[in-house]
């Protein structure tokens, strides 16, 4: 459920069910506004293991609903970040395949990028985030409990072309 207030607090649209199926229990559950007046949800549901996102209008009405990955194991991580007025980055971690993925979207829901692996070989990490540094690139960041063990971040381009090695903020030496 969602609703858009004022910067004063005063209810402006809603509320809204971004998902009115009552067989879902969402978890890790974000959001991010496109523009002015694009919001998308994106949330994992533990009943199916889904990954899902929907789009909506500032007011509510839906413009896209889509299952990003209908096989994601118990992953309960996902995060979303707007690029540019029309393009935003899905990021989850797949537990089935035990990878740290994202690809892009564009607000009516279709797919810019092909799904992209950051790292193939996570282990059980349930942390994924990611954030726009600018209209062309984005940070990517996971926790590792395989490899390098502890939390990685690296830069994209929206092309999924990389930017910059993967770089080990915390290793679990570090603690």
């Amino acid at each position: 459920t969602f609703q858009v207030y004022s910067n004063s607090g005063t209810s402006i649209y809603g509320p809204f069910d971004a998902d009115s199926d009552t067989d879902v229990d969402a978890n890790s559950v974000d959001i991010a506004a496109m523009n002015s007046s694009v919001l998308v949800f994106a949330w994992f549901d533990s009943v199916g293991n889904d990954v899902i996102f929907q789009t909506f209008t500032i007011n509510g009405t839906p413009i896209s609903s889509v299952t990003a990955d209908a096989a994601a194991g118990t992953s309960r991580t996902v995060g979303v970040t707007e690029i540019n007025r029309t393009t935003f980055i899905l990021a989850w971690y797949d537990q089935n395949a035990n990878d740290a993925t994202y690809r892009v979207y564009l607000a009516n829901g279709t797919s810019v990028t092909s799904e992209t692996d950051v790292d193939a070989d996570v282990g059980t990490a349930r942390g994924v985030s990611v954030s726009a540094t600018s209209q062309e690139d984005f940070v990517f960041s996971w926790y590792d409990a395989t490899t390098d063990i502890g939390i990685s971040t690296q830069t994209f381009l929206t092309n999924t072309t990389q930017v910059s090695s993967e770089t080990v903020v915390q290793s679990s030496s570090q603690n």
